[in-house]
């Protein structure tokens, strides 16, 4: 692993951090019961919390030479990116429908179907690139770290 990567762990849990304190308020604070709050809401937060404890797992591995851990875990990724990009949608959706029952104007609403060109589409782009480029750890960890500045987001956003 690359010297000034090896602490790339840190990074992604200071923004597994600020998503769960991003989403504390409308999210995890709900629990046990999460009142008004939706299966897709929950769909959403499992495949999200699951690729944010992938990221900080995989540098751990690598760290700590566990390569096959590593590769299976990657290689698990291939069934849960699609699953993650299915539940952006389907959360963006959600969040579409939402504002037109309340009444939203046009523009607001249709301005927020621009989201998943902001999150979902580069999120897949950047993971694309990191398995396309598996064989050169340095593009391969900086595609993946783009992965999770993409994710950290909107929980940046909420705070």
């Amino acid at each position: 692993m690359e010297k000034g990567y090896k602490k790339v762990v840190y990074f992604f849990g200071i923004i597994a951090a600020i998503t769960f304190i991003g989403f504390y308020k409308k999210y995890f604070s709900l629990a046990p019961d999460f009142p008004g709050l939706k299966n897709i809401h929950h769909f959403h937060a499992l495949a999200l919390t699951t690729w944010l404890t992938i990221l900080i797992v995989q540098p751990i591995l690598i760290a700590n030479n566990k390569m096959t851990a590593h590769r299976v875990i990657g290689k698990f990724s291939y069934i849960l990116v699609p699953i993650l990009f299915v539940s952006m949608i389907l959360a963006y959706h959600n969040q579409y429908l939402r504002f037109v029952s309340e009444g939203k104007s046009e523009t607001e609403t249709l301005a927020f179907i621009f989201s998943p060109a902001t999150d979902a589409i580069p999120f897949v782009i950047f993971y694309l690139l990191a398995i396309l480029n598996k064989q050169e750890t340095a593009k391969h960890m900086r595609y993946m770290i783009c992965t999770g500045i993409v994710i950290g987001g909107p929980g940046l956003g909420r705070i």
